[in-house]
């Protein structure tokens, strides 16, 4: 017995007129076929809390609609040990129907944001919020995940730099 794929099953609608595709598939529809988390595998989120600190993020992408769809932008929240992190992702991307995908960003860490980080671990909670606003040929439309939880962070020097922090707190003390 033969099985249809999911994108076999959505390039037989292509054919439909615009009018009637933009009514099945409005702007809420098209971003529930979206789904957007973090990389599930390797290192989803690193931190690293030297000098010139940074931390990468790394977004996975699954369309699932029947149509190319392009990422134009994602604003990205990210609290981790006290401190809130914002960046941008501003390159556009584009999604075939049914493909996997990735897109990452990164930023630096100033001085204080990676001591306070230090001081807060191995205690830290890590979580995202993100909207990403994407463009297609039917609608454009955006996505938001506010509260993402459980974010798993690979952190790098933090146990050096707290240690360099409570040698200091004791020295002045």
């Amino acid at each position: 017995m033969e099985t249809i794929g999911i994108s076999q099953i959505w390039r037989l609608l292509r054919w439909l007129p615009t009018f009637i595709l933009r009514k099945l598939f409005d702007k809420q529809k098209l971003s529930e076929l979206v789904y957007i988390d973090v990389r599930p595998r390797h290192n989803a989120v690193s931190v690293n809390t030297t000098e010139s600190g940074d931390f990468t993020i790394y977004f996975q992408i699954i369309n699932l609609t029947p149509f190319d769809i392009e990422l134009d932008r994602a604003e990205i929240d990210f609290w981790c040990g006290g401190v809130k992190l914002n960046k941008q992702f501003i390159k556009k991307t584009l999604f075939s129907s049914g493909q996997v995908g990735e897109f990452s960003v990164d930023g630096k860490l100033s001085g204080t944001d990676a001591d306070s980080i230090a001081r807060n671990y191995p205690d830290a909670q890590a979580t995202l919020s993100l909207c990403c606003y994407f463009n297609c040929d039917l609608h454009d439309f955006h996505i938001e995940h506010l509260n993402l939880e459980g974010v798993n962070v690979r952190y790098m020097n933090v146990e050096q730099r707290k240690a360099r922090l409570e040698n200091s707190i004791k020295t002045a003390s």
